[in-house]
Order: C-alpha cells, then sequence, then structure tokens
C-alpha cells in the first residue's frame, strides 16, 4: 500500500468522501479520469476488479494520446487484440468505468432494470439533449444522470443502456432536422446469408439531420471506393426522384466515415474528397462498422438487421437461425424496399416548410466525387 498526501481543497462529492476517509490511500484509488458519477460503483468493486479497470484505463489513455505505442498498450491493459480496440472504442464514446468492462463475474448486463431509475431518466434526457446540442454522446450521459439525481445507484442501468436513451432521444429530435448538414458513410454486415455462408455487406450514405438514407448498395466485398460508389450512384438516382422535393441546409459542415480494418481505403476516400474541393471536415471514425446506421437508424430497418461483428469475418447471423442462401438480386431488393418504407416513414413527419431548395454545394461535390 502506498502513502501519499491526499489534497482535498477543490474536491467535491465522492472524491471528497474518499479523501477524509483514507490516509493510507492504496494505489486503486478513484481514476480522476472517470465521472464523480462512478465513484459510488469504484467503491464497491473488488480489488481485482478496481486494478483490472485501472490498467485498461491507464493502457487506453495512453494509447489514444500517443504516449505509448500500441503494442505496449496491448500488453498492459491485458486485453486481445480485438478487445483492446472494442473497449477502447467504448470508452472513448462513454467515458464510463461500466465502458471499461472490469467487472468480470458480476453480470452486470444481466441486471434488472430499476424501473424508478429508467422513469428518472427518461424524465429529463428530452430536456438534457435538447439543451446540450453539440455535446458527445458520453457528456450527455453525464448531463442525464446527473439531472436525474440517480449518479449514485446502485441500480442505474449500464453504459449500453444509457448510451440508448440519449440516442433514441437524438434520433427523435433529428428526425426533423434539414437534409445536407451532415453526411454518415457506413458499411456493416447485414442478416442475409450469401454463399459460402458469409453475410452481405451493406454500404450506405445516411443524412444525419433527417435520418433518411440517400443511398445503399449490397454485396459481398469490403472494397470501400466500389462500395460506396455504387451506394452514391443509388444516393443519385433517389435524390433525383424520391427526394427530389427536400429542403435543405445552407451547408455541408462534416462528412463521416466509420474506419474498421480498412483505414488505408478510407484515408485514400478521404483524400480524394479533399483534393477534390469538398470544404467541409471530411472525419475517419475507427471503431465498429455500423455505428452510424446504429445510431441514426437503429439496428433494423424493416427485414434487415445490422450485425456489424460479422463484416470482416465470420457466418452471417439470418433470422431464427435460417441459413438459406440469397441471390444477389434478391437481396439488394429487400434491402431496396427496406429502405424505402424506412425513407417513407421519415418523410411523413419531415418540415418542408423551410431550406434552401437544392443540395449544399460541398454535398453534391461529395456526392459527384464518390460516384466516380
Amino acid at each position: 500500500m502506498k502513502r501519499r498526501v491526499v489534497r482535498i481543497v477543490g474536491e467535491t462529492g465522492c472524491r471528497l468522501e474518499v479523501a477524509r476517509r483514507m490516509v493510507d490511500v492504496p494505489a486503486t484509488d478513484f481514476p480522476e479520469a472517470l465521472p464523480e458519477a462512478d465513484c459510488p460503483r469504484w467503491q464497491a468493486m473488488t480489488v481485482a476488479q478496481r486494478e483490472r479497470a485501472r490498467k485498461r484505463l491507464d493502457a487506453i489513455m495512453e494509447w489514444q494520446t500517443g504516449k505509448m505505442p500500441f503494442d505496449r498498450a496491448l500488453e498492459a491493459s491485458g486485453l486481445s487484440r480485438t478487445r483492446f480496440y472494442s473497449v477502447a472504442a467504448e470508452f472513448r464514446t462513454v467515458g464510463t468505468l461500466a465502458s471499461l468492462g472490469a467487472f468480470a463475474g458480476a453480470g452486470a448486463s444481466r441486471e434488472r432494470l430499476d424501473p424508478d431509475v429508467v422513469n428518472a431518466l427518461q424524465a429529463v434526457v428530452a430536456d438534457v439533449v435538447a439543451m446540450n446540442q453539440g455535446a458527445s454522446v458520453s457528456q450527455l450521459v453525464r448531463l442525464m444522470v446527473e439531472a436525474a439525481g440517480v449518479g449514485g445507484s446502485s441500480r442505474l442501468p449500464g453504459s449500453t443502456r444509457l448510451r440508448g436513451i440519449v440516442e433514441t432521444e437524438q434520433r427523435r429530435r433529428a428526425a426533423t432536422g434539414q437534409a445536407g448538414h451532415a453526411l454518415k458513410l457506413d458499411v456493416t454486415a447485414i442478416n442475409l446469408p450469401r454463399a459460402g455462408g458469409r453475410p452481405y455487406l451493406m454500404f450506405t450514405l445516411v443524412d444525419e439531420g433527417t435520418r433518411l438514407i440517400f443511398g445503399a448498395w449490397t454485396g459481398a466485398s469490403l472494397d470501400l471506393a466500389a462500395g460506396y460508389r455504387s451506394a452514391t450512384l443509388d444516393a443519385v438516382a433517389r435524390l433525383g426522384g424520391s427526394l427530389a422535393h427536400l429542403r435543405w441546409a445552407d451547408r455541408t459542415v462534416r462528412v463521416d466515415m466509420t474506419v474498421g480494418s480498412d483505414r488505408d481505403e478510407a484515408a485514400a476516400i478521404r483524400i480524394r474528397l479533399i483534393e477534390g474541393g469538398v470544404r467541409a471536415q471530411v472525419n475517419l471514425a475507427p471503431g465498429r462498422y455500423g455505428r452510424y446506421f446504429r445510431r441514426l437508424v437503429g439496428d433494423r430497418m424493416g427485414r434487415i438487421g445490422i450485425t456489424p461483428l460479422r463484416t470482416v469475418e465470420g457466418p452471417a447471423v439470418p433470422d431464427n437461425g435460417d441459413m438459406a442462401l440469397w441471390s444477389d438480386e434478391a437481396a439488394a431488393g429487400a434491402v431496396r424496399l427496406a429502405l424505402e418504407e424506412h425513407n417513407a416513414s421519415i418523410l411523413a413527419g419531415l418540415d418542408v416548410a423551410t431550406g434552401r431548395p437544392a443540395p449544399p454545394d460541398d454535398l453534391a461535390r461529395t456526392l459527384d466525387i464518390l460516384s466516380r
């Protein structure tokens, strides 16, 4: 056990209580990088769980800030390569203790949700999201927990559930936004088996403000340039047809692309857009495939369910385990039907009274470059 001087000036809440109660402070005292709401949960953990969380937290933060090479961070975390990327992405998004996944044997994900806690969160989430536009999901989660006054509850839902409450409200609010403000490029495996038992892949161009899917393409190859080219050609046709009467934002400020194991291909597309004169920010977002589709559309779009973890490898995960193979034509038709039904439901409640009649210049330029 290490002895150190505890500074309590300026400390609040759980950290102050820890400082008051402890003279000999163990090396596993509450990390400054975690939110105050996690302090009660930290104190309830075993020594082994704290050490596991501390190692993962330190390794991830050192790696993300460039202070530690990946191989050393991987060794220090005690995680597998795949699990390290997953936990790092989750912590970057949520920033909570639960996102570190250090509760081995705790069964937190199977805990029964406390309806009073969930109701308290639901009662404040609309105001929190409305009053903090532009904040990250992790920031909104923390603000929601604070506003609901349930930070110290032992039955607080896990990070995935908390993030889901915020993202559901974001999707609800985004449904009345103007088109073209931000474009999300995403690819994910879906629940339709193809030859060999692998899943079909679905490339999509999703509008952040309206949640409309501008275009999609379904196939077997994870070739980003080819996949997004086909999805963009579909978008161009749809913007001249069923989406021709949209009202548009004045400018496109951001184009975001999900990046998995294909970072070099994504970087090449980014360079093409920038060199082609796209002035909007073009961002590569390392993380799980399907992240934008899940956030803006959900895990399912009619008949089509997304299975992001199968994008690179693994067999398809069809509904009800039905591994009957789909033809390319049938898979494309199923995606097209689900997309049109999704868009129709969005258009039915979309405000088209304000906005410019034509897409922003940067969006038009982006589609032109991607379609080549």
